[in-house]
């Protein structure tokens, strides 16, 4: 009895010495939550990605302070200060902005009537970029869009 009960408390005491970062990841223009967005706290091997509304939860952090750094694709990372108090949940809010730097982005004008009937072995789609070319081009222009690096 004395044993169960010495575990009990031993296991109490290891799991109170932790606590929990829970927070949020939007874009910065718009509010909107952004998913899948990778948080992670730097010098650990401690992290998750946002859910569909944007949540994440970092459960059983050890007691201490902490760089937490939001990453995604297309957007700024950014490092916030966090302090994990025991038993307690910590809270953080990423507002992340859209990166231009990170993208390159070439746009492909074409005129329907300049590609002949079974050039493509795949399906084409797009995506509204002939509004973005110039009506005066003619056949398959490349060009780097305006604001991409």
């Amino acid at each position: 009895m004395r044993v169960v009960l010495a575990v009990l408390f031993v296991a109490s005491f290891a799991s109170a010495q932790t606590g929990e970062v829970v927070g949020t990841v939007t874009e910065a223009g718009t509010g909107e939550p952004l998913v899948g967005v990778a948080v992670r706290l730097d010098g650990t091997r401690l992290g998750g990605a946002t859910d569909i509304e944007g949540r994440f939860v970092i459960a059983d952090v050890p007691v201490g302070t902490y760089a937490a750094t939001a990453s995604y694709i297309g957007y700024q990372t950014v490092a916030q200060e966090i302090v994990v108090d025991e038993g307690q949940s910590s809270l953080l809010q990423f507002d992340l902005e859209v990166s231009y730097d990170m993208i390159s982005c070439y746009i492909v004008c074409y005129s329907p009537a300049m590609v002949p009937r079974g050039a493509f072995t795949s399906r084409v789609l797009t995506t509204g970029a002939e509004s973005w070319c110039s009506p005066s081009m003619d056949g398959m222009v490349y060009r780097r869009d305006a604001g991409f690096r």
